[in-house]
């Protein structure tokens, strides 16, 4: 099976090229003036995500009248060719103008840290990214890993993208992964506010297009608003039962499909050793699974590891009970393994240095056992546990700032006011808000993955269902 799996892997490696240069040069045929470009990774092929593309592309060259160029935005040659066939065939047309007329501040978009964030959440996938069994329990010892895997990128390298992303013959650039190889690219796209389509965002059918006004989570949650106010009572009613439900272990929510495995209930049922009033829950990621996603700037922390780190080095020097429950789709990355030892081991090694409480979540828990609490206070770096403390009216504090209009979360802008947060948090006395609005921004999640084109699977996207769409394609599309 190792040996029969090793050549796949070589084969892949030495006919995925190809195979992409050939959709490309296909896509070429009859181009006319205007046209559409979608991103294809060698990571697509293959997969359901290539069969959806195909009838994504039918659909936009059937509506549009337009010709859907299929493009590897990671092939510096295959921009270079395409940028010297639109010269031959008079299609090129880049303004410098529009270049310095679009270009976002870096307060709002930092394109080279978001670049170099998307590829380090690649390279943690790699079974063998870092050399050591074990990882340091040091913050600034594990961002020296990240100092040393950042480069500078070549001008020409960006030069020739933006020349491709700035052509007015240009109509769309769909992409559709908000994290690793195309949103390493895909944000530079937005740095000079060319219109960019996710066809597959966990937000929806989403155009990233006006990025100098606001910061794109700031524009997010305020999209979450907007739809919250089109919820009916109907809805609202189901995401309540959805988070009844969820809570106790059962994952009914449309939105959830990365959790629907049966091997994640039948894992050993765990019971708390102590309960502890006043104390923080660390709800871990998947440490691998695109920790950056989404990221336009250079936010406080490197990655979920980070993340981990900082609590405990917060939770032990302030003498706060800590309980770290791992993220059930840990199972699904070989790498993960290495993450959640040298985790156990730094808050070991942390905990009896300052003789502080930490207790390890290892086994099936459910979020309706923390009711039992007095004054707990959640945190994450995002994701949808928030709903989840909300609706149990347990306030939670977001590493990764996303949700801002919601009662039951607490965006940390910067590390040095976590002791202030966590203390307002778990002195909240009135908490009914929290329950309401957890109810519905787990409605409006569902919502919005039910006007998606197609409904998923499993956490690798497998294709469920496909959904009859009443308008075209771009009608469908919300502007962020």
């Amino acid at each position: 099976m190792y040996i029969s799996n090793k050549l796949l892997s070589v084969a892949r490696f030495f006919l995925n090229p190809i195979k992409l240069w050939f959709r490309f040069l296909i896509s070429l045929m009859t181009l006319k003036k205007k046209f559409q470009i979608f991103s294809l990774e060698g990571w697509h092929l293959g997969q359901d995500l290539e069969k959806r593309k195909i009838h994504y592309r039918k659909l936009l060259e059937n509506e549009t009248k337009t010709k859907v160029i299929n493009i590897n935005l990671q092939s510096n040659n295959m921009i270079k060719f395409f940028l010297m066939y639109l010269k031959i065939r008079g299609l090129y047309n880049f303004s410098r103008k529009d270049l310095i007329k679009g270009k976002v501040k870096n307060h709002l978009i930092k394109f080279e840290e978001a670049y170099w964030k998307s590829k380090w959440d690649i390279s943690l996938r790699k079974k063998n990214f870092f050399k050591d069994e074990i990882l340091t329990s040091d913050r600034n010892i594990y961002k020296g890993f990240y100092t040393d895997f950042k480069k500078t990128i070549k001008k020409n390298e960006i030069k020739i993208r933006l020349k491709l992303f700035l052509n007015k013959s240009i109509e769309n650039i769909f992409s559709f992964a908000e994290g690793y190889e195309e949103w390493s690219w895909s944000i530079l796209a937005s740095k000079y506010s060319v219109k960019n389509i996710f066809l597959e965002s966990e937000c929806g059918l989403i155009c990233n297009k006006h990025t100098k006004e606001l910061d794109y989570s700031k524009r997010i949650s305020n999209y979450y608003v907007e739809v919250s106010k089109s919820l009916s009572t109907d809805e609202l009613k189901e995401a309540e039962i959805n988070l009844i439900n969820r809570v106790n272990g059962i994952y009914s929510s449309s939105h959830m499909h990365y959790m629907s495995r049966e091997d994640l209930v039948i894992r050993d049922q765990y019971k708390l050793k102590v309960k502890n009033d006043n104390a923080i829950i660390l709800f871990l990621h998947a440490f691998v699974d695109a920790p950056n996603k989404r990221i336009n700037k250079d936010y406080c922390f490197l990655d979920a590891y980070d993340v981990a780190l900082f609590i405990v080095d917060f939770c032990t020097k302030n003498k706060i009970p800590l309980y770290i429950k791992p993220h059930p789709n840990r199972y699904d990355f070989v790498s993960e393994v290495k993450f959640i030892k040298s985790l156990k081991k730094a808050s070991k090694e942390m905990s009896s240095r300052e003789n502080s409480y930490i207790e390890f979540i290892d086994g099936t828990f459910h979020q309706n056992e923390l009711k039992k609490f007095k004054n707990l206070v959640g945190v994450t770096g995002r994701g949808s546990v928030s709903a989840e403390c909300g609706f149990l009216k347990i306030p939670i504090i977001n590493l990764l700032p996303e949700l801002y209009d919601f009662s039951f979360c607490f965006n940390l802008e910067e590390p040095s006011k976590m002791l202030d947060i966590y203390n307002y948090c778990k002195n909240i006395t009135n908490r009914d808000s929290m329950k309401k609005d957890a109810i519905i921004f787990e409605a409006l999640k569902s919502k919005i993955a039910k006007k998606k084109v197609f409904e998923f699977r499993t956490i690798s996207k497998l294709t469920k269902s496909k959904r009859y769409l009443k308008n075209e394609l771009l009608k469908e599309l919300s502007y962020i």
